[in-house]
């Protein structure tokens, strides 16, 4: 374990009651923070099955330091020493830097100067230019080293301006990249009470791009900030264990070439974002980013599948109570009762000879009158999503809703390996396709499997 922070003094409070605590040390390690210290009481340890404990101090450099989401890890009573596991974030504040408010501040809070992320793979869109001289030779170098685009917030947002700015690039001492957005134009900005409302929409979009999960690792807000995003006057660090994607998904190529990522930053975030967030409120699209994450690393392509038919019903079924499906008839009652049910009677009346057992006959004869009352069930639910989401209703998709029940109910997703990694793979297809064309996303797209001819789709796709 690394030691990362030192507290001078400070208390924990547990349950309404506090202790004072002498020092404390914090340790990290793989991403998770460790505190050691001791207590000044002894009835102070909470014998609750569940408790989050606080500590509140000042630490050896001066900050203001605040760690939350901490659990009893271990506690010696002869010596009072206790550990604990962080779960939560430290904050530290660094209030020595003096800084004049200016009024965007006074009305939207505090700013948003950098974003530390973990778990993201991408190739740079943009480049920067370094020109040398030797010996009175020029020499330039290009290197592709950060990627510069937009987010597209809505006219309306609690937000100082609707275009805001940022910049992707690589922290030099580790796999992690940053998010600088202190490079605005005019009055906009990102506050940081408008990031903590769209923080997970960030994180979800982010994340499926990514073809893998990624995390916030640290917020840097407050009055001023290093050009590095080595601190701010007021920092957010984050208690998570480190991502390991052991398999990404290339589904969206950002980590393929440079002239990819430009176009998919620009249409993710500028133009699409606002719709996830408009359509994540009624259809928890984060929800299914999850799922898809989820089922790369899941054991067997049995459970890989079942964790995507299950995210595809969910994702069905708020979309049909979010516009209120009524249960009108599949086709036109004219034509069903004047053309087909008589058709479809003279059939079974012809054969019933061969309907066994008698009961069967009735049976048939009965549900023909029901034949066309629009009654919603699975099927037509997944269907209807799936129209809704310009996902063209062939053969082969067809087969895919169909494989539902067996799948439920049976375990079953096909016969052989070959049969099931096919299955799998249009699944995982067609959920990411439902998502991008629901916002509206008409960039670069990488399927592993063909489900649909270019002729059956109706949106944009680059050729």
């Amino acid at each position: 374990m690394e030691l990362t922070y030192t507290i001078l003094s400070g208390k924990l409070d547990v349950n309404k009651k506090s202790c004072k605590i002498p020092f404390a040390l914090v340790f990290e390690k793989d991403g998770i923070f460790y505190i050691e210290t001791f207590l000044t009481k002894k009835d102070f340890i909470s014998d609750e099955i569940i408790n989050y404990y606080f500590l509140i101090g000042k630490t050896k450099k001066g900050y203001e330091i605040e760690i939350t989401g901490l659990v009893l890890k271990n506690y010696d009573y002869q010596s009072k020493r206790l550990e604990l596991e962080c779960e939560g974030y430290i904050k530290l504040t660094n209030n020595k830097i003096e800084h004049q408010e200016n009024h965007e501040d006074k009305i939207y809070g505090q700013r948003l100067w950098f974003l530390e992320v973990e778990g993201l793979k991408m190739k740079f869109a943009n480049y920067s230019e370094t020109i040398k001289y030797v010996a009175s030779e020029k020499n330039e170098k290009i290197d592709f080293d950060h990627t510069s685009c937009s987010i597209g917030l809505d006219l309306h947002s609690e937000n100082p301006g609707n275009h805001i700015h940022m910049i992707f690039y690589k922290k030099s001492d580790n796999e992690n990249f940053i998010i600088d957005f202190t490079k605005q134009k005019g009055y906009s900005y990102l506050s940081f009470e408008y990031y903590n409302k769209i923080k997970e929409e960030i994180i979800h979009i982010l994340s499926f791009i990514n073809g893998g999960k990624i995390s916030i690792k640290r917020e840097l807000t407050g009055n001023s900030y290093r050009l590095n995003a080595s601190s701010s006057q007021i920092e957010f660090i984050y208690s998570k264990p480190k991502i390991i994607n052991t398999s990404n998904s290339d589904f969206i190529p950002i980590n393929k070439h440079h002239s990819y990522s430009h176009e998919i930053f620009r249409d993710v975030f500028l133009l699409c974002f606002k719709n996830y967030l408009e359509h994540n409120r009624k259809l928890e699209l984060n929800s299914l980013v999850v799922s898809l994450n989820n089922s790369l690393h899941a054991n067997s392509l049995e459970d890989r599948f079942f964790i995507l038919i299950t995210a595809f019903e969910k994702i069905a079924n708020l979309y049909f109570r979010a516009n209120n499906k009524k249960e009108n008839p599949v086709l036109d009652s004219n034509v069903f009762d004047t053309l087909l049910k008589p058709e479809l009677l003279k059939v079974i009346e012809k054969n019933k000879n061969h309907i066994k057992p008698n009961q069967a006959y009735y049976n048939l004869k009965s549900r023909l009158g029901g034949l066309n009352n629009g009654k919603y069930e699975t099927t037509r639910v997944l269907l209807d999503f799936l129209d809704f989401a310009q996902i063209p209703i062939n053969e082969t998709v067809s087969n895919i809703v169909e494989l539902r029940n067996k799948t439920v109910h049976e375990g079953y997703i096909g016969k052989t390996y070959e049969e099931k990694l096919n299955n799998y793979l249009i699944m995982d297809n067609i959920l990411r396709d439902c998502l991008l064309n629901i916002i509206g996303y008409s960039s670069y797209r990488k399927r592993f499997v063909k489900y649909f001819d270019k002729s059956e789709i109706s949106h944009k796709e680059p050729n």
